[in-house]
């Protein structure tokens, strides 16, 4: 699977899974509670590269309560459960440096990739 994206990317919440993932921006790549899963990952991007988990506030009278959702997670192990004997299985990840770093304030988040 491969996606590039002229401003900033981002899976929120969705499973991007294959071989070879790669997933490129020139703005921002950020993946919350989202899962990216392949034997072989590239991302790239000339803004941040997050990875995070979505958090919800509940506001009562007097108090509150943050409510975690499903864990952002990039795994670069995606095998399959029986391989052949005389075969090897290898997983990599790279993931870019950011050319240059910016607010997540600044940027927004105008192409997004989900389920």
């Amino acid at each position: 699977m491969s996606l590039k994206a002229r401003e900033s990317l981002a899976n929120l919440g969705g499973d991007l899974r294959g071989q070879q993932i790669d997933l490129r921006s020139d703005g921002r790549l950020a993946n919350q509670s989202g899962l990216i899963a392949g034997d072989r990952i590239n991302l790239a991007a000339k803004g941040d590269i997050t990875l995070d988990t979505a958090k919800d506030r509940l506001n009562g009278d007097a108090s509150f309560q943050d409510i975690i959702g499903r864990i952002g997670k990039i795994d670069a192990s995606n095998r399959p459960p029986n391989p052949p004997a005389n075969s090897t299985a290898r997983a990599t990840a790279a993931v870019a440096t950011p050319m240059a770093m910016m607010s997540p304030s600044r940027t927004p988040m105008s192409k997004r990739a989900t389920n």
